[in-house]
């Protein structure tokens, strides 16, 4: 896929806002060519047959075809087309997870609230990562159309750190005992995603992790309402006290020790993470 010409996108997902929003952002980088967005899966697929877009962006509920029959339509009935599918969604669970991973057309996994910046750099990765492919191919001689799944799956990039990092802190707090779904939990995980991907010679102080957290949701949320909503965590991890926070905490700041505050649980979760990144490799399931 050459960057020579605009890369086609096209953007599916039943939240107009977030599609604008993220059409609004796309059109900023001259490589990109937003060339539809749609709502539901029936008319992704009309788009997909018509026009084969480079780069899918796609949310798994959607109404009438899922996400998922997306995929498996590209994968079963347009075999010699390989664009890059990048998922969004606001299902985090492992089981999702595991039916993404089996599905070698979907190159990236993030969970929502997500920003758009994160998605574009994860894009050039994964744009850089085809080119690699296909130049590969060229030089050995082989110029059928084998795709990128070698380099390029989820499970390349959860062993590299760099794809589904949304999923690992997911996984990682739903074993502190937290639910998913509640604004609290989501503040926290991008608060500990926007730490563990900031430049470790420049770590960023509270503030600015609760500014740019809170920049993330639709609409926009304030610093004081992330730190209150990171403070219910907080108080939440220590009554829960599941095995992951006897394992990780608990010697340290529940047997009378120093008291565990939002600092010190965004920042231990971040050295946490970021260890466990380094030492595991292919097993990304938090324990």
């Amino acid at each position: 896929m050459s960057t020579e010409k605009k890369l086609s996108i096209l953007i599916v997902d039943d939240d107009l806002s977030l599609c604008n929003e993220f059409k609004g952002y796309f059109e900023q980088y001259p490589q990109f060519n937003v060339m539809s967005l749609v709502c539901s899966g029936d008319e992704a697929i009309e788009v997909i047959e018509q026009h084969r877009p480079d780069i899918i962006i796609l949310d798994l509920v959607i109404p009438v075809y899922d996400g998922l029959y997306v995929v498996d339509y590209i994968t079963n009935d347009m075999s010699n087309y390989q664009p890059i599918i990048y998922v969004l969604s606001i299902m985090g669970s492992v089981k999702t997870a595991q039916m993404l991973n089996d599905c070698s057309m979907v190159k990236y996994y993030s969970i929502k609230p997500v920003r758009p910046q994160t998605v574009v750099n994860n894009l050039f990765r994964l744009i850089k990562d085809k080119q690699a492919v296909e130049a590969e191919g060229n030089q050995s001689g082989n110029h059928g159309n084998h795709g990128i799944n070698s380099v390029t799956n989820v499970s390349h990039f959860m062993s590299k750190g760099l794809v589904n990092l949304e999923w690992l802190i997911e996984d990682y707090l739903r074993k502190l005992g937290l639910q998913s779904n509640l604004i609290s939990t989501k503040c926290t995980r991008v608060a500990i995603d926007i730490g563990i991907r900031a430049d470790k010679n420049n770590r960023l102080g509270m503030m600015e992790i609760y500014s740019q957290a809170g920049q993330v949701f639709t609409p926009s949320i304030s610093t004081v309402a992330v730190d209150r909503n990171v403070r219910s965590v907080v108080a939440r991890v220590i009554k829960n006290s599941t095995p992951v926070f006897q394992k990780y905490f608990e010697e340290e700041y529940h047997n009378g020790g120093a008291k565990l505050n939002n600092s010190l649980f965004l920042s231990k979760s971040v050295d946490i993470l970021k260890r466990w990144i380094m030492e595991n490799g292919d097993d990304t399931a938090f324990s």
